[in-house]
């Protein structure tokens, strides 16, 4: 096996020269990237490749993202300020996750955008953890409490099997217990499979970071455009969306029943009509 500092770029590179917009590769490689050899192009150089590369097909996946984002301010903003003495604990910790939220999505899009599939994962799989919690404390001002005044560090406040069940109880109240026992399963595998990625599991790890070319397995550290690349990133971003709006939910019907919600739920609808526009994608594409 043969590691490369950067093979698969200087083929990007030597493609892009030959294309119509060479000049324009040229000139914006020499403004934009510095480089400690004139010969082999950066990693800066091949994430902005890799970004060009990806721009198209992770088009509707971004404009989720897009939508998300929105979202989740909107969610923030529709309370006035308030004294946070006279706050219950419960909106207290909801907030503050609301905004983790927000920078972790903005976080996936970087990552995603620019070509890096486990790294996407990783922040999706924190992000799902975070979306469920915020579903599993609801309106519960104990459970809350005891988030505020967790202090082990070898354990987390909220188990996340227990998180998704908890949240999709409340949400499916007359649910059978054997239907919502499936439920949890089907959902709870999403973030199984982002964790594969986050703990470097050799199912998920061994398709990323090395590339079998003219009979060499070669390693390159850096961005990837691969269509198992692609793959993983639609997978974190569409998941990471699912789970956010199932914790948005929760918090609108637990803290914003008192607020006019109309625009809020327009811009739910939309995100969620984009959502499905994710999911047609992926199913036409890999399954």
């Amino acid at each position: 096996m043969r590691f490369i500092r950067s093979y698969n770029r200087i083929m990007d590179r030597k493609n892009s020269i030959k294309s119509k917009n060479s000049a324009k590769i040229k000139r914006i490689s020499k403004n934009r990237f510095r480089r400690t050899s004139t010969i082999l192009p950066t990693i800066d150089e091949g994430e902005y490749l890799a970004e060009k590369f990806l721009k198209k097909p992770l088009e509707p996946y971004v404009e989720g993202l897009k939508l998300t984002i929105s979202l989740l301010i909107e969610t923030l903003t529709i309370t006035p300020a308030q004294d946070y003495r006279e706050l219950r604990s419960s909106f207290l910790v909801s907030n503050s996750l609301l905004i983790k939220c927000i920078n972790d999505l903005r976080a996936l899009w970087q990552l995603g955008s620019k070509g890096y599939p486990i790294q996407a994962a990783t922040i999706a799989s924190s992000l799902y953890e975070t979306s469920f919690t915020i579903g599993a404390i609801a309106d519960d001002d104990d459970r809350a409490d005891n988030w505020i005044e967790h202090s082990k560090l070898t354990k987390v406040p909220l188990d996340t099997k227990v998180s998704v069940t908890m949240t999709l109880k409340k949400q499916l109240e007359d649910v059978e217990p054997a239907v919502l026992e499936s439920l949890v399963e089907e959902e709870y595998k999403k973030y199984r499979n982002l964790c594969m990625a986050k703990h470097g599991n050799p199912i998920i790890q061994k398709r990323h970071g090395i590339t079998f070319q003219n009979g060499d397995f070669i390693g390159e550290p850096g961005p990837e455009k691969t269509d198992e690349a692609l793959k993983l990133i639609c997978f974190a971003i569409e998941t990471s969306i699912s789970s956010v709006m199932t914790g948005v939910v929760t918090y609108i019907n637990d803290h914003l029943a008192n607020y006019d919600t109309s625009k809020l739920v327009r811009k739910y609808n939309r995100t969620k009509e984009a959502y499905s526009i994710m999911v047609d994608n992926s199913l036409k594409k890999w399954v």
